[in-house]
């Protein structure tokens, strides 16, 4: 029996310097280097600066960026296949791991074709096509504690939304009226669509407050609204999706069932994380499973 001594949240943790902020932060960093070069004589205060010069050249205008997304690339690409090989050694509940760091942008899905860019020394290519059998098995669930045989939980919707959207549509208004005004004293006037923005949110989320929590489970089934409850053990899985809405991206919580079909609802909208969410939901399931195999 193997025994495995590295937890899902340590497991991701692990990952995410290699697999995530450094790749981001070089992007960022070629991203930047434009920006530099384009206002260089603000920097520098350089005489004679032609602040648009840059875009006489069009080689330098996307040299960097370019070389900060393969630099990127290649980072992530030469750090994979080591950190999927630790996690299979260690980690219980590989599936889960996996589907996070997908959901968090570390690494592609395991059917997608930029795997095969991945840079794999033929020992790790070996060892991984071995351990990858993991991922075929039933899943071994991970089990903290006894949380789950709490009493009715519920996750309720979250006014913090509104609150960062109004901010972001206030700072985008008084920044572009700065901008063209050359002025930082900002009129009242200003912040009329800001408040037309929150009070029009507000009277669509007020019907929400006075229902009943969209998220509400307890050590016996989970309930989504809008659907019937649905037990722990007739759950065959739970996971976070990244979906693009537009420029944005939304978090759902997706539920697969047996005889209920596929639950979805979007949890960037209630209070709460959504990495708190999936870790409180994973251990309820995780001990339904455990009491109804023990049964």
């Amino acid at each position: 029996m193997n025994y495995y001594n590295i937890s899902t949240k340590e497991a991701l943790e692990a990952g995410k310097m290699n697999l995530k902020y450094i790749p981001l932060g070089l992007i960022y960093l070629g991203s930047m280097s434009v920006l530099v070069f384009l206002f260089k004589g603000f920097f520098l205060n350089e005489p004679n600066w032609e602040p648009f010069a840059i875009f006489s050249n069009p080689f330098l205008i996307f040299l960097f960026p370019l070389a900060g997304l393969v630099l990127s690339f290649a980072w992530r690409s030469f750090h994979s296949a080591a950190w999927k090989i630790w996690v299979l050694e260690n980690v219980q509940d590989v599936h889960r791991v996996f589907q996070l760091a997908v959901s968090e942008g570390m690494i592609f899905e395991r059917s997608s074709w930029m795997n095969k860019l991945e840079y794999r020394t033929y020992d790790q290519k070996i060892r991984l096509e071995e351990l990858e059998q993991r991922l075929d098995k039933p899943r071994q669930m991970e089990v903290a504690g006894s949380m789950g045989l709490a009493g009715e939980q519920a996750i309720p919707y979250s006014i913090n939304s509104i609150l960062v959207q109004a901010i972001v549509v206030v700072g985008m208004f008084a920044g572009f009226y700065a901008f063209t005004s050359g002025k930082t004293a900002f009129p009242i006037q200003i912040f009329i669509i800001p408040v037309v923005f929150i009070g029009f949110h507000l009277v669509r989320w007020i019907p929400r407050f006075n229902s009943p929590a969209p998220l509400r489970f307890n050590n016996k089934e989970l309930t989504v609204t809008n659907h019937p409850p649905v037990a722990w053990t007739n759950i065959s899985d739970i996971r976070m999706e990244s979906r693009k809405q537009g420029k944005s991206s939304t978090m759902y919580l997706v539920v697969e069932t047996t005889g209920s079909g596929t639950l979805e609802l979007n949890i960037g909208e209630l209070k709460g994380s959504s990495a708190e969410i999936e870790d409180t939901l994973y251990q309820y399931w995780a001990l339904a499973k455990k009491h109804a195999t023990n049964a």
